[in-house]
C-alpha cells in the first residue's frame, strides 16, 4: 500500500479472478554461455522465460480512495 496522502487510491479490492489476467508462454529460452565460465571449465546457462499481465474487466474491481 502506499504511503497515504490527499486524493491517491489506497486499495482495490474485489474479483481479483475476473479482474485481472495473467499470461504465461510455455516457451522456455535457453541459452548455453561457454565463455563466461571457460577458465574454471564449467558451462553457464541461461533461462527465460515470458510472463505478464493486465486488467481484463475493470468494472470487476473497487477502489478506496483517501481524502485530506
Amino acid at each position: 500500500m502506499p504511503n497515504s496522502a490527499p486524493s491517491t487510491i489506497a486499495l482495490a479490492f474485489g474479483d481479483m479472478t475476473e479482474a485481472y489476467r495473467i499470461v504465461d508462454r510455455i516457451s522456455v529460452n535457453v541459452l548455453r554461455d561457454d565463455f563466461t565460465q571457460r577458465a574454471t571449465g564449467q558451462v553457464r546457462f541461461h533461462a527465460r522465460r515470458r510472463v505478464g499481465g493486465a486488467v481484463a474487466k475493470a468494472e470487476a474491481l473497487c477502489f478506496l480512495q483517501t481524502t485530506a
